[in-house]
């Protein structure tokens, strides 16, 4: 009897490492988590639900060290959630298109050149930025009277300067900028733009806004009535007036979508900002600055109609 039931734990074993890597190996698309933060399983459950709305099979997760097996184990397309992912996608001998997302454009347009030639392969994003013309239309919504629009540029998002003055004219808005190469730089460059500016737009630079530095550019704006519009909730929890952002969860569906589309014969589109969009906004933040803002759901809702508009 022993033997019997031995007997079939070693077959039950065998098929299931068989069917296993049969599984593994009919894998359309391998999801690839650089990281094990909530923000990265949020993505994944996303795109695993958009996939299986498609009939796709739930994907592989790849995490940490298991990155590097990714030439053995080949797919017909890598979705990279987070620039480490991204890295090790752009590493692999296998020439699977890639699509990457929980990145700002700044980082994943350095490490698609730093890439050098690729020889064919396709390479997408949905990154983490707001389009420029989003965010000012969001200024213009909430505060209306706030025509003077401050950006401290850090290394990152200095690349993406040029058009920044052209789009926020196109909105009748007026553009300060100042650079903070260095973290010393940063309150040089706040002060700088503190006597000409009405509002703080938040470029999504870690040079600039990380967890050291965000405390200290929230009182230079506050004792100068200035209020700061962030990219992420978490900054409207510590003062800032407003973020508008895009969730994980939004993020993995637009990939998702994206992936149907490429395992469906379309080609990769080229690399894109979030579709949709949240609206985070601080009320205690807002009485002391004497500013009167609508409710979160009514600016969403607001904004979504203003894209709309033929």
């Amino acid at each position: 009897m022993d033997l019997l039931f031995g007997s079939l734990r070693s077959l039950t074993m065998f098929l299931a490492c068989f069917w296993g890597t049969v599984a593994y190996a009919e894998t359309a698309v391998v999801i690839l988590l650089g990281e094990s933060g909530s923000a990265y399983s949020e993505v994944a459950g996303a795109l695993r639900a958009e996939l299986e709305r498609g009939g796709i099979a739930a994907a592989d997760v790849k995490e940490g060290t298991d990155l590097a097996g990714l030439t053995r184990n080949p797919a017909k397309l890598y979705i990279a959630v987070g620039a480490v992912a991204l890295q090790a996608a752009l590493d692999a001998e296998a020439k699977v298109p890639v699509l990457a997302t929980l990145l700002p454009q700044a980082s994943y347009q350095r490490m698609v050149e730093q890439a050098g030639p690729l020889g064919g392969r396709q390479i997408s994003a949905v990154w983490l930025d707001q389009p420029l013309s989003r965010q000012f239309a969001l200024i213009r919504l909430a505060l209306p009277d706030k025509r003077r629009v401050g950006i401290v540029l850090g290394p990152q998002s200095s690349a993406l300067s040029g058009s920044m003055s052209v789009t926020a004219e196109a909105q009748d808005l007026r553009l300060f900028t100042s650079r903070a190469n260095t973290p010393d730089a940063i309150y040089t460059a706040l002060q700088k733009l503190m006597g000409d500016i009405d509002v703080l737009l938040a470029a999504p630079d870690p040079a600039v806004y990380n967890s050291n530095t965000i405390q200290s550019i929230l009182l230079t704006t506050y004792r100068a009535q200035v209020p700061l519009i962030g990219f992420s909730p978490a900054y409207v929890k510590a003062g800032a007036l407003l973020a508008l952002y895009s969730t994980p969860r939004q993020l993995g569906s637009q990939a998702g979508e994206i992936a149907r589309a490429v395992l469906a014969g379309r080609p990769l589109p080229p690399a894109q900002p979030p579709r949709d969009f949240s609206i985070s906004s601080n009320t205690h933040v807002a009485h002391s600055l004497g500013a009167h803002l609508a409710d979160d759901a009514q600016l969403t809702e607001r904004l979504r109609a203003i894209e709309v508009r033929p």
